[in-house]
């Protein structure tokens, strides 16, 4: 499913910035409006992905926030959302939402999953990610 939302500018990168940037998913999401976010941070996804010479990270970002707004609203997609993060991460290197993403699989049931974000988070420098796991 392509939802298409009107934007100033068609970079496709600043698209799915500014739909996911702001956080403004997020915002729906603490509002209440949980279909809202989960549309708005599928379309910043969509956005960032819609070439291959956009910035991966804003995909991941994206991507990041809507598995766990997913997880949070126990929404069917979850899963899926949470192993697209950890296969971009995967690909691209990014250690910090690998983490995140083994974090969400942990939060989903996945035990062993705490190990991988171990494992990855030693790899980075984000103390906010530190004291995530220190606190499991």
């Amino acid at each position: 499913m392509t939802i298409n939302v009107p934007l100033p500018f068609s970079d496709p990168c600043w698209e799915g910035l500014d739909q996911a940037e702001p956080r403004l998913g997020l915002v729906e999401e603490v509002e209440g409006d949980v279909p809202g976010a989960l549309r708005r941070l599928e379309v910043a996804r969509q956005c960032a992905a819609r070439t291959t010479d956009c910035y991966v990270w804003i995909e991941a970002y994206a991507l990041e926030a809507l598995a766990g707004v997913a997880i949070r609203a126990q929404s069917r997609r979850a899963v899926e959302w949470v192993e697209d993060l950890r296969s971009l991460a995967a690909r691209t290197g990014m250690r910090e939402m690998a983490a995140q993403a083994y974090l969400y699989k942990f939060e989903l049931g996945d035990e062993d999953a705490l190990d991988g974000a171990r494992v990855m988070a030693a790899e980075t420098q984000n103390p906010a990610l530190a004291a995530k796991l220190t606190a499991i």
